[in-house]
């Protein structure tokens, strides 16, 4: 799933990251190999832990993943190094930035209101976020990541 880091990009530095839904489905479907997400500190809305499990038992449902093999990916997710936070203002930020990107919904206005907050790229593979918010936060993919610390 992961590529290896291009020529270049040797020097291993820890990253404070928000990392969303459609990156940690794939870690979680990897069997939680972290790639180049490995020696970062990662933080996510709460949120998070359903929407990863929704997708996977979508997946499961539509036929894209084995049942049983989503399922033990549902299992991987806690065990992922992933802190989750929820600053006091969160809610209203996400309102605020759904309401002004023009979104229906604010699920995704919680991962950007959150990278806002600590200063801090969200990680994602999700083009149409990346398309809707990228003028707002860095979107970086895991494989535009510097290398992280081994821990």
């Amino acid at each position: 799933m992961w590529s290896r880091p291009s020529v270049g990009r040797e020097r291993a530095i820890d990253v404070l990251l928000v990392v969303d839904a459609s990156v940690i489905v794939q870690v979680s479907l990897a069997g939680g190999v972290l790639g180049p997400l490995q020696g970062h500190d990662m933080i996510a809305p709460d949120l998070l832990r359903s929407e990863v499990t929704s997708s996977l038992c979508e997946m499961a449902y539509r036929g894209d993943v084995p049942p049983e093999h989503s399922r033990v990916a549902v299992t991987r997710l806690g065990g992922l190094p992933i802190r989750y936070v929820r600053p006091d203002d969160l809610d209203e930020r996400a309102w605020d930035l759904a309401r002004s990107l023009g979104w229906a919904k604010s699920y995704d206005a919680e991962y950007v209101a959150l990278a806002l907050v600590y200063d801090v790229p969200l990680v994602t593979i999700d083009d149409r976020l990346r398309r809707g918010a990228g003028h707002v936060v860095s979107m970086p993919t895991p494989t535009e990541l510097p290398i992280g610390r081994r821990r």
